[in-house]
């Protein structure tokens, strides 16, 4: 799934990130650039994938979703993630409170899209790949974001 393949990514590059700096390397700076990567790579590049799929793909997306197609709440989802990415990939420029309001937006987004596919699984038996595996990033990126907000401050 793309979302596990933009966390990687945030990760390795936090890590390149890491190896590249010469600076001091306590908690607080090591947090501060996972933390960075995470949000503009991972929240970035997640939030424009899902968007593209969900404008411009809507129809398949929905059906990897286990939803019908056709529904213009496909498209709504997909300026809800564009917000969601550029809100990430601007993180590169904002810090402090704007990085607090992405966490909090990513977050609710995610773990409000957590909820709801489950509650398909559970309710409707819906294990569509892009129903079941995405609950994995869903809780794992809101998850990662919060610790590496609470070491960062």
């Amino acid at each position: 799934m793309i979302f596990i393949v933009c966390y990687i990514l945030g990760w390795l590059a936090g890590v390149t990130i890491l190896l590249l700096d010469n600076g001091p390397k306590d908690v607080h700076t090591i947090s501060e650039i996972f933390l960075l990567a995470q949000l503009t790579v991972t929240i970035g590049l997640m939030g424009l994938f899902a968007a593209y799929g969900h404008v411009f793909m809507s129809d398949k997306v929905a059906k990897q979703i286990g939803w019908e197609p056709g529904s213009m709440f496909q498209i709504e989802l997909g300026y809800c993630s564009l917000g969601m990415g550029l809100m990430g990939i601007t993180s590169f420029w904002y810090r402090d409170n704007f990085w607090l309001a992405t966490i909090i937006f990513t977050c609710t987004f995610l773990l409000g899209a957590a909820f709801v596919h489950i509650k398909e699984m559970r309710k409707h038996r819906n294990f569509s790949p892009g129903n079941a595996v995405t609950v994995i990033p869903d809780i794992l990126i809101p998850f990662t974001l919060m610790i590496l907000w609470i070491f960062y401050k």
